[in-house]
């Protein structure tokens, strides 16, 4: 993500997002492990095999002619889900929202404590939209609303002034659904597939805030396929924060190479995060992987987050076991082989697919000065 003030008037601000996958052969990440390797077969692979996904967002003091700083904003956003991987994300988030993996989901039925609901951006009143529809009404105001409105990015922001804390949010919530949409294509292909792809995200697997109602659907979806026998796998990769910061202190104790450390809800409030009562569950709101540390080699120990089989719904594991880990051992004999040389606790795929998402290498951040401050300039609303 990169935000672009105008230079001649600060106070107008642009972000730019941009989504970056890569698709790679293990035989292909063996060719860049070699100990000689042509520069121009790391550029091919990082060409051939990647694909990207970018949006623009108004921010402060930039709109949409006829219409407010809110309404530019929420249109720009409406109008990513619908562009965004040709609408597949958009369809991907009414699947996980109206559990379309379940016929007669508990959560839907009439009186559900559970139910999905928000408060209309127009009038602020409750919303409980029909399952599996896209656009519907407000029926208190009659506003126009849409599923994207579900979400609750506009909280972030005030009709005065934007900040691009709604562009990280956007960002976050477009790489989560993303990457459950890439398993979806798998599940619909397929054991064939299904069974021989490894899911990585780069970060947790974790939705903060408000966002974190799609955790719950997630879980649900996960939870499906583990009970109806499909097989997937599916990691994030954790390479700063709290749990990475931990591995410092493991360096007296956790040696072996091959192992696997599960740190239980007690250990984590007490000895990494140093936070919560008696009471507190870890996560418990918000993940939908389970945090496992793995040592691959001498040098390296990996934060892994790995769907946990006993999650579902409604449903979480707060002290998880090994054994409750999808794919635990076929996910880390996989990373393990892809560990970089030149970056500590990394692994080869989420180094370049940073390097294919960054701003500053496609485009650099002076074309996106150039094109920006050209565009307001055109366009002086």
């Amino acid at each position: 993500m990169s935000t672009i003030p105008n230079t001649l008037a600060p106070q107008k601000t642009i972000s730019y997002v941009k989504i970056a996958a890569l698709n790679i052969s293990m035989d292909e990440l063996r060719k860049a492990r070699a100990p000689i390797v042509n520069p121009e077969t790391i550029s091919g692979l990082l060409s051939k095999y990647a694909d990207t996904e970018s949006t623009v967002l108004p921010l402060s003091n930039i709109r949409v002619p006829g219409k407010t700083l809110m309404e530019s904003l929420r249109a720009s956003i409406h109008a990513t889900f619908v562009n965004f991987g040709g609408g597949k994300l958009y369809d991907t988030l009414r699947y996980l929202v109206s559990q379309e993996w379940d016929s007669d989901p508990p959560a839907w039925r009439a009186g559900s404590s559970l139910r999905p609901h928000f408060f209309c951006p127009f009038c602020d009143n409750d919303v409980r939209f029909p399952r599996s529809e896209f656009d519907f009404k407000c029926l208190s105001c009659d506003a126009d609303l849409t599923l994207v409105d579900y979400l609750g990015l506009l909280m972030d922001v005030n009709e005065n002034s934007n900040d691009d804390a709604v562009a990280v949010n956007l960002m976050g919530l477009l790489e989560h659904l993303t990457l459950i949409n890439f398993l979806r294509e798998l599940v619909e292909r397929g054991p064939r597939y299904r069974g021989r792809v490894l899911l990585l995200k780069d970060g947790p697997l974790m939705l903060r805030g408000q966002y974190s109602r799609l955790v719950d659907p997630i879980r649900g979806y996960l939870r499906h396929l583990h009970d109806e026998g499909l097989d997937y796998f599916l990691a994030g990769i954790e390479k700063t924060g709290a749990f990475a910061d931990f591995i410092t202190e493991m360096d007296t104790w956790f040696t072996d190479v091959g192992g696997v450390f599960v740190p239980q809800n007690r250990f984590i409030l007490e000895r990494i995060k140093h936070s919560g009562n008696a009471a507190t569950r870890y996560g418990e709101k918000v993940l939908y992987g389970s945090k496992v540390y793995y040592r691959p080699d001498s040098r390296n120990v990996l934060v892994l987050n790995v769907p946990n089989s006993t999650n579902a719904f409604d449903r979480y594991q707060q002290d998880p076991t090994i054994g409750e880990l999808r794919g635990i051992e076929r996910i880390a004999k996989t990373v393990g082989s892809l560990v970089s040389v030149q970056f500590q606790n990394s692994i080869m795929p989420i180094i370049a697919v940073n390097r294919i998402a960054s701003m500053s290498f496609y485009p650099s951040n002076n074309i996106l000065e150039r094109f920006t401050e050209a565009y307001l300039a055109s366009n002086d609303k």
